[in-house]
């Protein structure tokens, strides 16, 4: 076998045991699993190891709270970063359940922040009924602090209201929603005025 061959072979079986254990050691409390139907190196990209069909899920005290998935995952040799293609995410609370879906999105694993972006929807489904969908071009969700943000501009609808805006804070656990800046809103149904 010639040298440049054994080489390759070597960088590469070290390369995927690195992807692997980065997988199962980047972040101690946070369990994942990963579901890789085919693995490769990308030499383009500084030595990633790119898979296929990627399962994450965050749990926290026996509970799950959060899943990911992607149709690919990149991990790049020396950097906690994972980029993603064709993006789920869902985010779970006892106040309801969030579905987020973009193009694209970035894992950062210590820093316990997921990014998605590209034509970004946001789907709510309350625990006590009704919900709302959230449409943007990019947003955050922060694992530890369970909540979901952007500074881009924003549309939301609901059965209740539409709102438009810039900027956006969720709290996952609380509920709560708030538009930042420049909001404008059309109430449908009458009777939520009398609450104003």
């Amino acid at each position: 076998m010639n040298r440049r061959l054994k080489g390759f072979l070597v960088t590469f079986i070290v390369l995927s045991v690195a992807a692997l254990a980065a997988l199962s050691l980047v972040n101690g409390r946070i369990k994942r699993e990963v579901n890789a139907i085919r693995m490769t190196v990308d030499r383009e990209a500084g030595m990633g190891v790119k898979i296929d069909n990627v399962r994450y899920s965050g749990m926290k005290e026996g509970r799950r709270e959060w899943e990911l998935e992607a149709e690919t995952a990149t991990y790049y040799k020396g950097e906690d970063l994972a980029v993603l293609d064709d993006v789920k995410a869902v985010l779970y609370s006892e106040a309801g359940t969030y579905t987020l879906r973009g193009r694209e999105g970035r894992y950062f694993g210590s820093a316990g922040r997921i990014d998605v972006s590209g034509g970004v929807t946001v789907v709510s489904v309350e625990a006590g009924g009704g919900g709302y969908r959230l449409e943007t071009e990019r947003i955050s969700y922060f694992t530890d602090e369970k909540r979901i943000s952007t500074d881009d501009e924003v549309r939301l609808f609901s059965a209740a209201f539409d709102v438009d805006g810039v900027g956006l804070r969720i709290d996952i656990d609380e509920g709560r929603l708030t538009v930042l800046d420049d909001v404008k809103t059309v109430l449908k149904d009458a009777s939520l005025l009398s609450a104003i």
